[in-house]
């Protein structure tokens, strides 16, 4: 394999397994409130942070498909732009 492709699968597996992981906590954790609070829905929660999870998704592969700029300059600008 490509490093570059390699560097990548180290970035995405982690990230989805942690997804799914959260994703599994939200609906466990939430159901019952859920199911109190929301018309009835035990899924409410898990449902808003499944949105979320697929617009970071999408927001990762967009990411992905930017060029990464190189240089003095660029990775001074990165690095101002890490704290806000």
């Amino acid at each position: 394999m490509h490093a570059a492709r390699v560097n990548v699968l180290l970035l995405l597996v982690p990230t989805a397994v942690l997804t799914v992981l959260g994703l599994t906590m939200v609906l466990s954790a939430g159901s019952v409130s859920a199911t109190q609070g929301y018309d009835g829905n035990p899924f409410w929660y898990f449902q808003r942070q499944g949105v979320y999870a697929v617009i970071g998704v999408i927001a990762l592969l967009i990411a992905l498909r930017l060029p990464t700029p190189s240089g003095r300059r660029s990775r001074c600008r990165r690095w101002c732009c890490s704290f806000r």
